[in-house]
């Protein structure tokens, strides 16, 4: 079990083609604990595409999870339907979570990163600030 496990940006590719990149967005208080899989183009993939994401996103869940919290079934996944997506293209969430508490205040703190991020900025602004300084409030060193 590692708490400080570095999970740098991946590449994968569908058995189509398709590339997908797994990232940590830098969610302040998520670092290495929120991830996203998604395609490099943003395009709804076919139906068995989506399939896959979502098998290769389970895979690399439990991978994460037993990597960074030493349990492979501490995990949630959420991936949105087109209707209910903020942005263009299939992408999943991964979030590892030691129980059902943390789990709720990890996916309300990825909701928040939506009101956090202008915040930073708009600071950033008007304090002076580069984008290098902000690295810390996102979760992760640049």
């Amino acid at each position: 079990m590692s708490e400080g496990v570095e999970v740098p940006t991946a590449w994968l590719r569908l058995s189509s083609g398709q590339m997908l990149r797994l990232h940590d967005p830098g969610v302040p208080r998520l670092a290495q604990r929120y991830f996203v899989l998604h395609g490099q183009q943003p395009l709804a993939l076919s139906s068995p595409e989506r399939a896959e994401l979502l098998g290769l996103s389970d895979l690399i869940a439990r991978h994460l999870a037993l990597e960074v919290l030493g349990d492979a079934e501490c995990y949630s996944l959420l991936l949105n339907g087109a209707r209910t997506r903020r942005s263009r293209g299939d992408h999943v969430h991964i979030v590892l979570s030691r129980d059902v508490d943390e789990k709720r205040w990890h996916f309300v703190a990825a909701q928040l990163k939506h009101l956090s991020r202008p915040v930073a900025r708009r600071w950033a602004r008007w304090a002076g600030v580069g984008a290098r300084a902000l690295a810390p409030l996102r979760g992760r060193a640049r």
